[in-house]
């Protein structure tokens, strides 16, 4: 039993979903400037909404990709056998049908945010489906669901007009260096993606002019960090914890100068670790800029 969980909880990354949970819970913040106590209930729904439903997402994700998880991702769950298909199948849809029934009980949240939840599940379901084919398209499609849980949190605490200039910022920043990674992994994913009959990116421009297009991505989310910081409410707060989460973006972005502009796997791995670590103090950063 303790083995099955264990597989369930790689199958839909938990990682992830906390990272949304917290993203939701730093746009209500900065939209907020703070919680007042009677968005508590709103916000923590919102945030099991989150977790949920990015859980259901990537659980798909790995059901739909499983055949080139066979060559690109052989230790992953479903090819291990860890869990069967009709498991990994009913448990994403389970979480994914939850999480869409939440925000009507036992809290309505505001209808703005249930239609960007909504917006963002189709967006994300299309992409398991069908947008992974397409290449870039697909990119932008995981970079608009990663930017999303901000906009999000901050829908559920205050209508759209009145969301702060730096909230969409953060969410600017946050869909450049998803898409980043992005690319990245399309790089890491040419043998299974090619076998699958799928054209990625790398596929269309080779992997060391990817690897260039994600780093200058990458590049420009960070700069972009830096210069919205006179948006914080404590930009001194915002600054330092900024400045150590480009610290770690940047060495995360010394893997993709290896091998002559042609990292191998290893390398391309250990920028993605990297950079999901930066991501994740990035949105410290982003709820430090209002505390």
């Amino acid at each position: 039993m303790r083995g099955k969980v264990a597989a369930a909880l790689r199958l839909t990354r938990i990682e992830h979903g906390l990272m949304v949970s917290l993203a939701v819970l730093t746009g209500a913040i900065v939209a907020r400037g703070g919680l007042r106590s009677g968005d508590l209930a709103a916000v923590a729904v919102g945030m099991l909404v989150g977790l949920l439903v990015e859980m259901g997402v990537f659980g798909l994700n790995d059901y739909f990709n499983v055949e080139e998880d066979r060559v690109n991702a052989p230790d992953r769950p479903l090819v291990r056998g860890d869990i069967s298909k009709s498991e990994a199948l009913a448990l994403s849809l389970a979480a994914v049908a939850l999480g869409l029934a939440l925000p009507w009980y036992p809290v309505r949240l505001p209808v703005e945010s249930t239609a960007l939840l909504y917006l963002v599940v189709a967006l994300d379901l299309a992409y398991n489906a069908l947008l992974k084919r397409y290449g870039p398209l697909g990119n932008v499609a995981v970079a608009l669901s990663t930017a999303a849980p901000f906009a999000y949190g901050a829908l559920i605490v205050a209508p759209w007009r009145e969301v702060p200039l730096r909230l969409w910022a953060f969410s600017l920043i946050a869909f450049l260096a998803a898409l980043s990674r992005e690319i990245v992994k399309d790089v890491i994913d040419m043998p299974g993606d090619l076998a699958a009959g799928i054209r990625t990116l790398p596929h269309m421009l080779g992997p060391r002019a990817s690897c260039k297009a994600a780093a200058c991505i990458m590049a420009c989310a960070m700069l972009a960090s830096v210069v919205v910081t006179p948006l914080a409410e404590n930009w001194a707060a915002y600054l330092a914890a900024v400045s150590l989460t480009n610290l770690v973006l940047a060495h995360s972005l010394s893997a993709l100068r290896e091998g002559g502009g042609i990292p191998s796997r290893s390398s391309l791995e250990r920028f993605r670790r990297e950079s999901l670590a930066g991501m994740a103090l990035g949105i410290v950063a982003f709820l430090s800029s209002s505390l």
